[in-house]
């Protein structure tokens, strides 16, 4: 089982947690997002908990982190994933400049 945690519960973080939730041998594991009535939307699509970007950072069982977050936070959040040690999907574009 590949356990998932997804940034950003909006438009994209709810399309992420649709498409996970119909694959065989993936678990959304956790949710996170600034909006709580979104991160709780995308947690039930998902069948999943709700969790803080930190927490899905730093739980060692979240192998991939999907960003769907505004283009401005993509850059810092996937530096932040990387050093974290997870696979990342991000949403483009990656960031609006070099």
């Amino acid at each position: 089982m590949t356990n998932v945690g997804i940034i950003g519960c909006g438009m994209m973080g709810r399309v992420h947690s649709i498409a996970y939730a119909g694959l065989e041998n993936v678990n959304v594991k956790a949710v996170a997002s600034l909006s709580r009535e979104q991160t709780l939307e995308c947690a039930r699509l998902a069948s999943s908990r709700t969790s803080t970007v930190d927490e899905i950072l730093n739980d060692e069982e979240i192998e991939i982190v999907s960003i769907c977050t505004p283009t401005d936070t993509h850059r810092d959040l996937v530096v932040e994933a990387a050093r974290s040690k997870k696979h990342i999907f991000c949403e483009k574009p990656i960031a609006r400049t070099l």
